[in-house]
C-alpha cells in the first residue's frame, strides 16, 4: 500500500510539473501570436505608406506614444534596423519581404511548440487516467 501511495505522489508531482511546462509553452504561443499581429500591422502600414502621396502631412513616431508632424518626402525608401543597432536603407518591397520571412519563421516555430503542447497534453491525460485507475483500485 505504501508503494502505491508513493507512486501516486510521484504521478501527481509529474502531472503538476507537466502542467507548469504547458503553461510556459502556452505563454510562448501567446507571445508569438502577438508578434504575428504586430507584423501584420506593420505590413499593412507599409502598404499604406507606399500608397501615400509625396508631400502628405504624416505623423511620425519618435518613441512609443510620442509623435510629431512631418511632410513625406520619399515613400519608396525606408531605414530599417536589421539588428545590433545596424540600420540599412531598404525599399518597401525589400522590407515587406524581410517581414514576411520573419512571419514565416515565427509561424513555423509556433507550429513546433503547438505540436509539443499537444504531446504534453496527451501525456497529462495519460497520467490522469493512470492516477484514476490507481485511486479506484485502492478504494
Amino acid at each position: 500500500m505504501a508503494d502505491n501511495q508513493k507512486e501516486l505522489q510521484k504521478m501527481y508531482l509529474e502531472l503538476q510539473l507537466l502542467d507548469e511546462q504547458m503553461k510556459q509553452v502556452q505563454k510562448q504561443a501567446v507571445a508569438l501570436d502577438e508578434q504575428l499581429v504586430e507584423l501584420n500591422n506593420t505590413l499593412q502600414a507599409l502598404d499604406d505608406f507606399n500608397k501615400t502621396d509625396i508631400g502628405t502631412n504624416i505623423l511620425v513616431s519618435l518613441s512609443p506614444g510620442i509623435f510629431t508632424n512631418a511632410e513625406l518626402k520619399n515613400n519608396k525608401e525606408l531605414f530599417v534596423n536589421v539588428g545590433n543597432n545596424i540600420v540599412v536603407k531598404k525599399n518597401v518591397a525589400e522590407t515587406e519581404e524581410m517581414l514576411k520571412k520573419k512571419q514565416d519563421a515565427i509561424n513555423k516555430y509556433r507550429e513546433v511548440i503547438l505540436v509539443e503542447l499537444q504531446k504534453m497534453n496527451a501525456k497529462a491525460v495519460n497520467i490522469e487516467h493512470e492516477i484514476n485507475k490507481k485511486v479506484k483500485t485502492k478504494g
